[in-house]
């Protein structure tokens, strides 16, 4: 999957076109200011899209300095530290592991962290 594929058609990899999105942006937050599991959702959502999943391996979660293949793992060690999920951001990358295939890595942080990662 190339970045133009996603903006040409958003919908074949399951996010809405930008009408879409002004015409009913609550629908599309809704899962990120849902319940903690809730928040969850669109990053379940997101690792499992079928573009991405013909090209990556495997998905690895990131909370803290633990790491996890598994997102009840991740509601586990947030709840464990008394971390709200609906206030953590998290950013996705695909890391090249050689040949075709990749690896997502989801990394959650606080607001404060997400800012300063943004300004690299």
């Amino acid at each position: 999957m190339e970045i133009s594929d996603l903006h040409k058609d958003p919908n074949k990899f399951g996010f809405p076109t930008f009408d879409q999105y002004k015409s009913n942006p609550a629908k599309y937050h809704a899962l990120i200011k849902g319940s903690e599991s809730g928040a969850l959702d669109s990053v379940s959502n997101g690792s499992s899209l079928a573009g991405l999943r013909k090209s990556t391996k495997d998905v690895v979660y990131k909370i803290l300095q633990y790491e996890t293949r598994k997102l009840e793992e991740v509601e586990r060690i947030a709840r464990e530290n008394g971390i709200d999920l609906r206030k953590l951001k998290f950013k996705a990358i695909i890391q090249n592991m050689g040949g075709q295939n990749g690896q997502i890595v989801v990394r959650f942080m606080s607001q404060d962290e997400y800012e300063r990662r943004e300004q690299w």
